[in-house]
Parts: C-alpha cells; sequence; structure tokens
C-alpha cells in the first residue's frame, strides 16, 4: 500500500499543480478582461467628450453665421448710442444666445482712464440658460460693437440650472468731452 502511495503522491501533486495553474490563469484572465473593459469606457467617454466639443464648435460656428446680419446691424447701431440704448443691445444678445438675462444695475463710470472722449456704464445682470448659450451670450458681450469689458462672469449649476452674475463696463462717445479740433479752429483765426 506505501508503494501505491508513493506512486499516486507525485500524480496528485502534478494534479494539485495543475488546478492551482489553472485558477490563478484563470483570475489573470478575468482581471485582465475587466482592466480593458475599463480601458474602453474611457476611450468611449474621451470620444463621446471629442464629439460633444465637434458639436459645441459647430452650433457656435453655425450662430455665428445665422447671426451675422444681426451683428452687423448693431456695429452700425452702436455709434454714439446711450446707456439705454446700451442695455437694449445686451438684451437682445441675451435673446439671441437664449439666456434669460435681467438687468440688476447700471451706474455709471465717467471718464474712460485712457480716452477721456469717451465715458461709460457699469452693467450688473443676472442670467439663466444653458452652459453652452450662456458661453455664447459671454462671448457676444466680448465682441460687443461699443468698447467694453467683461468685468465679473461667475457661472454656477443649482440643481442642474446653470446661473451666473455678469458685470460688464460699457464706453460711448463722450457728449460732454471738449472736441480736439475747435481750439485749433480758434487759434488759427
Amino acid at each position: 500500500m506505501m508503494n501505491r502511495l508513493v506512486t499516486s503522491l507525485p500524480v496528485a501533486l502534478t494534479a494539485c499543480l495543475v488546478a492551482v495553474s489553472l485558477l490563478a490563469g484563470s483570475l489573470w484572465f478575468v482581471q485582465h478582461t475587466y482592466a480593458l473593459t475599463d480601458e474602453v469606457v474611457r476611450l468611449e467617454g474621451e470620444v463621446r467628450d471629442g464629439n460633444n466639443k465637434s458639436k459645441y464648435l459647430s452650433s457656435v460656428r453655425a450662430l455665428l453665421r445665422d447671426t451675422a446680419q444681426e451683428r452687423a446691424g448693431l456695429m452700425a447701431i452702436a455709434d454714439g448710442v446711450d446707456a439705454v440704448a446700451l442695455v437694449q443691445l445686451i438684451e437682445d444678445a441675451a435673446r439671441q444666445a437664449k439666456v434669460q438675462m435681467s438687468v440688476e444695475a447700471v451706474s455709471p463710470l465717467g471718464a474712460h482712464k485712457k480716452d477721456a472722449t469717451l465715458s461709460g456704464v457699469l452693467v450688473t445682470m443676472q442670467m439663466q440658460g444653458s452652459f453652452v448659450s450662456m458661453n455664447v451670450f459671454l462671448s457676444l458681450l466680448q465682441d460687443f460693437p461699443v468698447p467694453s469689458v467683461v468685468e465679473l462672469a461667475q457661472l454656477e449649476s443649482i440643481d442642474g440650472t446653470w446661473r451666473g452674475t455678469v458685470r460688464v463696463q460699457l464706453y460711448t462717445p463722450n457728449q460732454e468731452a471738449p472736441k480736439a479740433e475747435a481750439p485749433a479752429a480758434e487759434s488759427a483765426q
């Protein structure tokens, strides 16, 4: 019986080693499959993000193309407009960008620091809309047909709704600024 046990022991050990090797190989295969699945999910997310960026850029280009005539009209209107007209232009830009916007305050800034022929107003507004629409609106404010500075732009998502606060400085020709040519004409006489 001992002789039989001695010959069956190496066979049993070999069978155990084969079983352990198969178990280890199976575990490695399962772990490797999960790692590959995670990599595929990550790559799909990157592709989806790339497609979203591409769609966003396409929609912005289409918006710029579709509003070219309106923006040209705004440029023509903007020569010498007052604060009320500027606020109306901002409201028009908000409508074009599909943003709900309300003007909270308009306050005078006085003469521009670098150009005394310009006087400004500070417009503070609240807005609500999609993230893309709000970015389009901010872009329209930056490319406004009068000298402007976006002083503050705060955006936040609350319960899935995007809201924001914007302060923009707008400058128009100063009606009270002395004409540069008047003293030269008087001195010529």
